[in-house]
């Protein structure tokens, strides 16, 4: 009997709630980090492509920049996060890669619900599938964005997702009967601008609420029924114009039960309730976003040990960095 048959939903809704269940995901993590596996799509080849294969590699490689994470729990605190400043690590297409991410607090070994996805450099990667295991939980977190964009993209065209078929192949597995079958999931492309503002997708990144994609999540008929339950909601899954790894990512207040039906109450992590909600579209880096507070924006930058310019735009974050009491613009102490 056909996997998609046995499960009941449509292929693409089969393969989203079975990516938690697939042998070489859900892989045990010793830790002391977050594992995120990062697998890449593959461009397909029509019969008169593949004598030219490599000349429509070059054309059109899936590979690209190893995208940035970031990690934070049900009230939005960050949990960890992986950089790749400068594109200094890359995946090639039809590659898995394991990206470690650390955390923010030395020993921790927090579960996150809410992930983020940022493209790290100017060469545009198309992910087919992201898988999520904590060392200190047997439970792995996995979606495939292309085949969630695609859908959401369906049914709401106001959701300019970029995604490709691919021929990146996985071995999905029903756990109650053991059956299996090969699919090839599609993949969605996120792309940093380059100095000319030129980049090859609209989205920079998304985020994903992690809890709301497990395999023991009853609602997949309903989503399928009704889209607008999984695509409507920034905190459940949605794109970015503009994101980083420090971005404050969009989070259910107060957290719902793992895929429970919209509309939920959402709200920025890190902005206070009366303000409108961070939609990636404005502020994505905390030294610019002036609905920070100074000192919140120095504190999130020295947690990923970075810093603002050393300009006088700037000034403001050396006067945190020398403050005694740890308050921005307050007087410091006379040196005896």
């Amino acid at each position: 009997m056909s996997l998609f048959v046995e499960i009941g939903l449509s292929v693409a809704f089969t393969l989203i709630s079975l990516a938690p269940m697939v042998a070489d995901w859900a892989k045990a993590n010793n830790g002391p980090q977050t594992r995120i596996n990062v697998l890449v799509g593959m461009p397909p080849l029509s019969p008169e492509q593949h004598p030219d294969k490599e000349k429509v590699y070059a054309a059109q490689s899936y590979g690209g920049c190893a995208p940035e994470i970031s990690l934070f729990n049900p009230n939005g605190d960050r949990v960890g996060y992986y950089m790749n400043k400068d594109c200094k690590n890359r995946i090639h297409q039809n590659n898995p890669r394991d990206l470690m991410a650390d955390y923010i607090k030395t020993g921790g070994t927090e579960v996150a619900e809410y992930i983020t996805v940022a493209a790290a450099g100017i060469d545009a990667i198309c992910i087919s599938a992201i898988a999520v295991t904590f060392p200190a939980s047997s439970d792995t977190y996995a979606f495939l964005p292309g085949e969630v964009a695609a859908i959401c993209r369906n049914h709401n065209e106001k959701l300019e997702y970029y995604w490709s078929e691919s021929e990146t192949s996985v071995q999905f597995r029903n756990p109650d009967t053991g059956t299996t079958q090969m699919a090839r999931p599609k993949c969605l492309w996120i792309d940093r601008p380059d100095n000319k503002g030129v980049r090859a997708t609209r989205y920079q990144g998304f985020q994903v609420h992690l809890p709301d994609f497990k395999r023991d999540n009853s609602t997949f008929s309903l989503w399928q029924q009704n889209p607008y339950h999984m695509c409507d909601s920034l905190a459940r899954f949605g794109p970015y114009d503009a994101l980083t790894v420090m971005t404050c990512p969009q989070i259910f207040s107060p957290p719902p039960k793992a895929g429970e039906s919209l509309p939920l109450r959402e709200m920025s992590a890190c902005l206070p309730d009366g303000l409108p909600a961070n939609d990636g579209k404005v502020y994505p880096w905390p030294c610019d976003d002036i609905r920070l507070a100074y000192q919140d924006r120095y504190n999130i930058m020295r947690m990923y040990k970075d810093m603002c310019p050393l300009t006088e735009k700037y000034q403001w974050f050396q006067n945190c960095a020398e403050s005694y009491d740890g308050t921005c613009f307050k007087k410091r102490r006379a040196v005896p």
